[in-house]
This record gives structure tokens, sequence and C-alpha cells, in this order.
């Protein structure tokens, strides 16, 4: 086991998670109890457990949100914190010992456009968050 690095730009908009996602309760395992019911009367078991859903009801999956890229700040962070922040838009990985990447200043102009546009829908577009953010994810 090693020690692991990338990094990437994001093109978009910095997030605190509990603007971008909500809990939902969902059964821990498939029954007919009600939701006022907490625990199975025959095992004693939870019957309830929580996921984590986008703000348009959709389960996170692949990290997109209407299409545009959801990335946490840190490898270190989780969205069960609802401070975290999130940074939606699209994303480049810049290459170990290869191209930088880069965007030019028209697609920059046209990422802002589509992130408005979308992200005006939730009341989540804020223009002094839009941004290029560099993100640095480590594993050991």
């Amino acid at each position: 086991m090693g020690y692991d690095a990338y990094s990437f730009a994001v093109v978009g908009l910095a997030i605190t998670a509990n603007k971008l996602y909500t809990k939902k309760k969902v059964k821990a395992f498939e029954h007919n109890h009600p939701e006022s019911m907490s625990f199975c009367p025959n095992t004693g078991k939870p019957l309830w457990g929580s996921v984590f859903v986008f703000l348009d009801g959709t389960e996170p999956e692949f990290e997109d949100f209407q299409e545009l890229t959801v990335t946490l700040k840190s490898s270190e962070e989780s969205i069960a914190d609802p401070t975290t922040i999130c940074f939606v838009g699209h994303k480049k990985r810049a290459a170990r010992d290869g191209p930088l990447c880069f965007w030019t200043m028209a697609e920059i102009e046209q990422i802002k456009i589509e992130l408005k546009e979308t992200l005006s829908r939730y009341n989540l577009w804020d223009e002094s968050k839009f941004g290029v953010y560099p993100v640095l994810y480590e594993s050991c």
C-alpha cells in the first residue's frame, strides 16, 4: 500500500453539502411496518435508515447532478457533514507527467452560462461562488 495523489480543477460553484443534498428516510430492509415504528418487533433491528439524495430527488450516482460534476473539496470530506464544501461544475484532471488541463475564456463563459441556468432552478446560483477551484485528492 502506497501513497497516491491526483489533482484536478473544477470550473464551477462552491456550495455547502447541506444546500445540495438532503437526507431521505428509507427502509433498512423489506417490511410492512408503519413509519411510526422504529424497530422490528421480532428482531429488534432498526426498521429505517437514511440515504443522501440531491435536491432534485435523484440519488448521487457517479457524482452527477443535472449532468454537472459534483466533487468534494478533499478525499477526507463527507456529505454527511453539512458544512462540507462541494464543487459543482465541469472537472478536468491533470495527468501525471502529462498535459496540463485548461479551459479557454470562451469555454469558461459558456460553463458559467450553463451553470447559472441549471443551478438557478434550485436557487443555488451565487455569482460570488463561481470560480476555478484546484483540488488535490490523496490516499495512503
